[in-house]
């Protein structure tokens, strides 16, 4: 085992992780930024567009569309950070080199002939680079906490092109991991994008809330047989015109095409019901749906290069987890040291996202974040040889999941593909108990199955099996508090209760774990989530 020391950790190469860490530099603070090569960062696919106030739009405008967009149901602190904070933040990016521009509710990013989320993340990685932080290519999979339970004295990562496990000695991690969308088997964004980091803080002793509510994309363009793949989301100026068609079924009306188009309905509404009228809760064949283009739009996503006109198949895809790790304003949890940012952070929005606002989570909280851990003492108080002795403890613990030698245990990657399986016909946009226990069930018996059947000699089947272990944990999270809230509101649909219900559910569902069980319960009212 590699030992290493660290001032600050920071996880994630999205925006929040980039800003987080840059931040810190500025503040004086020696950052190590740890990146998983195998999740691109969702930034990057980002059409660089940030809701903030500018011009007549205003920050007290913009906290209000946030909590009426996510059903009264955001975090009021966070929500306000938000939006008071984002012109802030902006000054950041702009000092970075990113190049920006107003629109009516906010700014975008001028990509000069690049897309504008690489630019984002270019720009701050150049500044990073050239101010010299340190960066370790490697899965974080514990943070590791004293044995009171009450700080951060280290983070447990695993070195894939090492073939090792490296033990960081630190006071503060920052985790930008991102979201859990790639638990579904349709997504924008990478299938790894499996909630790495909120399984490291639940581990630590932080408490998981929303995590109900998962946005899906409603159409979404890609191969026929790209299960798995990456989506690309279809903005509402590329659809003016197209027909939605299922077989020889024309359900552009049935699923709201239209109105979607002029504004009667939201994404999360359009994506459910295309997911009723072509998909089906429970189908075991899971039909297409497919975009036609009207004829003389030889620019739209559906043309050739002769411009002929040719269906596109599409479907609703996971994009955003609103879900996450419960933080105060700046992105401290209940464990000292421990600090969340951008997609990792519950609460932002409430049930449902205002359009442009990932980004501006993203850079807002990447931004406290780095702020607040510049102001933490450095040093943890804990030899790195305990550090380390702790870290080969864990190792011990969840190597003995992963070596099995029983006929018929469960390789990672089957009973990844078996989960995701199971997210997209139960537990994604429309939901039921039994939906519910189904998708519950076969988490069951995978668990039941295990330890995993891995060759623990290969360094990428050990990191598969630990992307599989988080996998079985968030899902789980997902599956639970999808059945905990017996409501429909915003992103989460309950077919056997299709209600919003103010009078009890206008509280947030919080997971945590008990003697290494997952404990369930409500939130007394909106303020505070209580990290």
């Amino acid at each position: 085992m590699l030992s290493r020391e660290a001032d600050v950790v920071v996880v994630g190469s999205g925006l929040a992780g980039l800003t987080a860490a840059l931040t810190l530099y500025q503040s004086g603070r020696a950052p190590l930024l740890i990146r998983d090569p195998e999740t691109p960062a969702a930034t990057a696919r980002s059409g660089g567009w940030f809701r903030c106030a500018t011009g007549g739009y205003t920050a007290e405008r913009h906290f209000l569309d946030t909590l009426a967009a996510g059903g009264y149901l955001a975090q009021r602190s966070l929500a306000r950070a938000m939006a008071e904070d984002a012109p802030s933040a902006r000054q950041l990016l702009e000092a970075a080199g990113v190049r920006t521009r107003d629109t009516d509710t906010g700014f975008a990013v001028e990509g000069a002939g690049r897309p504008p989320g690489e630019v984002l993340t270019g720009c701050l990685r150049g500044a990073l680079e050239g101010a010299g932080v340190r960066t370790l290519e490697a899965l974080a999979w514990d943070v590791l906490v004293a044995p009171d339970g009450g700080s951060v004295t280290g983070l447990l990562a695993y070195d894939r092109s090492a073939a090792g496990w490296v033990a960081i000695t630190t006071p503060a991690v920052v985790l930008a991991t991102g979201g859990a969308a790639g638990l579904y088997p349709y997504t924008s964004h990478s299938p790894s994008a499996t909630g790495d980091g909120l399984a490291a803080a639940f581990r630590a002793g932080a408490v998981l809330a929303d995590m109900e509510f998962v946005q899906f994309w409603p159409v979404a363009a890609g191969e026929p047989d790209e299960a798995g793949g990456v989506w690309r989301c279809l903005e509402p100026r590329l659809l003016g015109g197209m027909r939605l068609v299922s077989g020889e079924r024309d359900v552009t009306e049935d699923a709201g095409l239209p109105a979607f188009l002029d504004g009667r309905i939201g994404p999360g509404e359009l994506a459910r019901r295309i997911y009723e009228q072509v998909m089906g809760q429970f189908a075991a064949r899971q039909e297409e749906a497919t975009v036609v283009l009207t004829p003389g739009d030889p620019s739209g996503p559906g043309a050739t290069a002769a411009g002929v006109i040719v269906p596109v198949p599409v479907r609703p895809v996971a994009h955003h987890t609103l879900g996450g790790v419960v933080c105060g304003d700046h992105g401290q949890t209940r464990v000292h040291g421990l600090v969340v940012a951008g997609e990792a952070v519950a609460g932002s929005h409430g049930a449902d996202r205002l359009r442009g606002s990932g980004l501006t989570e993203a850079l807002v909280t990447g931004w406290r974040a780095g702020k607040y851990v510049a102001g933490l003492p450095g040093g943890t108080g804990v030899p790195p040889g305990d550090v380390e002795r702790g870290a080969r403890e864990r190792v011990r613990r969840v190597m003995a999941l992963l070596e099995s030698t029983q006929p018929g245990a469960p390789r990672p990657q089957d009973a990844v593909r078996r989960i995701a399986l199971a997210m997209w016909r139960h537990a994604a946009l429309v939901r039921t108990r039994e939906s519910l226990d189904a998708a519950q069930s076969e988490l069951n018996k995978i668990k039941r199955a295990m330890p995993f059947s891995c060759e623990t000699g290969t360094s990428t089947e050990i990191w598969a099996a630990l992307k599989a272990l988080n996998v079985l944990l968030v899902a789980e999270a997902v599956i639970r508090s999808a059945r905990y809230r017996k409501e429909s509101r915003g992103l989460h649909f309950r077919a056997d209760f299709p209600e919003q219900d103010d009078a009890e559910w206008l509280r947030h569902v919080r997971v945590k774990l008990v003697s290494g069980e997952m404990s369930l319960d409500a939130s007394g009212g909106l303020e505070p989530m209580e990290p």
